[in-house]
């Protein structure tokens, strides 16, 4: 672990650390394992893609930007697999299975019925 890239610039204890990319800032947990003798992001991670609309195929890179507050900080960049994100909008939870909402009897016949 210590000769590793991580090993080289964080304590091998579980942690804070800031992500930070533009004037945004993120909050990630860094949880180590004794045992395995490694770590990796855990809390805080998700805000993080998020809110920069990560995609699968996109590459962060992990750049060490020193101490604040005692917390490591790392500087963020993303490479998109492709050159426009679509921010994700939240959907409204359903009654219905899987997320659906379960449409009644008269929704169905409002829809049915001619102007």
């Amino acid at each position: 672990m210590r000769g590793t890239w991580i090993g080289k610039h964080i304590s091998p204890s579980s942690q804070d650390v800031i992500l930070r990319m533009g004037k945004g800032e993120w909050i990630a947990r860094y949880s180590y394992n004794n045992i395995r003798n490694n770590g990796g992001l855990t809390g805080g991670w998700k805000h993080f893609s998020l809110d920069n609309n990560l995609e699968e195929g996109d590459a962060c890179v992990f750049k060490p930007a020193g101490q604040m507050n005692n917390t490591f900080v790392i500087d963020m960049s993303i490479f998109r697999v492709v050159p426009e994100t679509v921010p994700l909008t939240p959907m409204s939870r359903g009654t219905g299975r899987r997320g659906r909402k379960q449409a009644t009897m008269k929704s169905i016949q409002t829809q049915l019925s001619p102007p």
